[in-house]
């Protein structure tokens, strides 16, 4: 029996707790220092810079290796071998042409992940984005494009609940904030959370803006209509590294369907390191620094049909 929208937040409630447990007696004035050092490397990075940073942490963090001794001296292996299995398995699936005409050949095919966010998507989405992976709260299509001739992995592409505010989309429609909540309009345009080609697709072959376009195509619609029984008539979406990007170009630069609509207005700001707390063998806890997140200006796309 499917789940209602509570239950499957609660669901999701009780799964964060398990996996951040909360914890007492942290020594205050370790915690001070460790905040203030955190952010205080964090800025020194410029936008490109932090976001790498991110992305290294998220898989030091996700994806665990530990030191193992051999016959051969010591080796880093994965902590967990299914994910080990997983990981080889993935990238072993990608597309990659024999010839340059290749990609003539394509059939780009949508699947669709029902229920519980599927490893696979995860593994392709963590090691292939620039970007770090965090899911949205909300609505959530999880799409992996796939080669129909060859079964080859192609890209990634999310749609999710839109923005609640976005300056440049709202300008463009003309709403208020009482249509999109009240009247539940918001509902009725969604986001393209994740758009990310797999490579040599993406670099050589431009491939983002095929995943761009499949982002429109009638599948998300109908998918979205089947799954939460409102009718999809806009797509936003924004792209990495806003007003520092060389020339300000991006891969849904020239598409039809595809309009830019300025930068939004907001900045996201520098978040803390995930501070890991162990237990020491006096029982007081050690604060050690592992990870960080980033943030930067937007520029925001708008597609409307």
């Amino acid at each position: 029996m499917a789940k209602t929208p509570l239950e499957f937040v609660e669901k999701q409630w009780v799964e964060w707790q398990d996996q951040n447990p909360v914890h007492e007696h942290v020594d205050e004035e370790q915690l001070k220092n460790t905040l203030i050092n955190d952010l205080t490397y964090a800025s020194q990075m410029d936008v490109r810079e932090y976001t790498l940073y991110q992305k290294w942490c998220e898989v030091k963090e996700r994806y665990p290796v530990k030191e193992v001794s051999t016959l051969w001296g010591d080796e880093v292996h994965m902590v967990s071998k299914e994910q080990e299995k997983l990981i080889q398995k993935v990238k072993s699936n990608f597309w990659v042409p024999s010839s340059p005409d290749d990609y003539e050949k394509l059939e780009p095919v949508m699947q669709l992940y029902n229920g519980e966010l599927a490893e696979t998507w995860n593994a392709i989405r963590t090691f292939s984005s620039t970007m770090k992976n965090n899911s949205n709260i909300g609505r959530n299509l999880f799409y992996t494009v796939v080669d129909g001739r060859s079964g080859k992995y192609l890209g990634v592409i999310c749609i999710s609940s839109d923005f609640l505010d976005l300056t440049p989309r709202d300008n463009a429609i003309g709403w208020s904030r009482d249509v999109k909540t009240q009247q539940g309009m918001i509902n009725h345009t969604a986001i393209g959370s994740t758009i990310v080609p797999l490579q040599p697709l993406g670099y050589n072959y431009m491939g983002g803006k095929l995943l761009a376009l499949l982002c429109l195509a009638d599948t998300v619609q109908k998918d979205w209509k089947v799954r939460y029984g409102d009718t999809l008539v806009g797509v936003t979406t924004t792209s990495l590294y806003g007003k520092t990007k060389a020339n300000g170009l991006s891969q849904y630069d020239g598409l039809e369907h595809w309009q830019k609509m300025g930068f939004s207005s907001g900045l996201l700001l520098l978040s803390l390191s995930v501070l890991l707390l162990t237990w020491s063998t006096s029982g007081s806890k050690k604060i050690t620094q592992e990870n960080t997140l980033s943030g930067g200006k937007q520029p925001t796309h708008k597609d409307f049909h």
